[in-house]
């Protein structure tokens, strides 16, 4: 039970990098201007963008919570 616990909480660190990269990115580039003269629109604006990135980040929070749990009950 402690090995599966600790696989689970390990794999936590890099799905938040991974998702910590990938938002930030989001948030930073800016692209397909709509008027010309005005900024364009963040990546992370776009539903398709959030529809990826958001269940990735909860995951990250769910994964967490449950390995730490894990690993004091074991």
């Amino acid at each position: 039970m402690f090995v599966r616990a600790n696989i689970v909480y390990g794999s936590t660190y890099a799905l938040a990098k991974a998702t910590t990269i990938a938002i930030r990115y989001s948030a930073i580039r800016r692209q397909t201007a709509k008027v010309e003269g005005q900024l364009e629109t963040q990546v992370i604006d776009y539903q398709t963008q959030q529809n990826y990135l958001f269940p990735l980040m909860a995951m990250t929070f769910a994964l967490h919570f449950t390995g730490n749990c894990s690993l004091h009950l074991a």
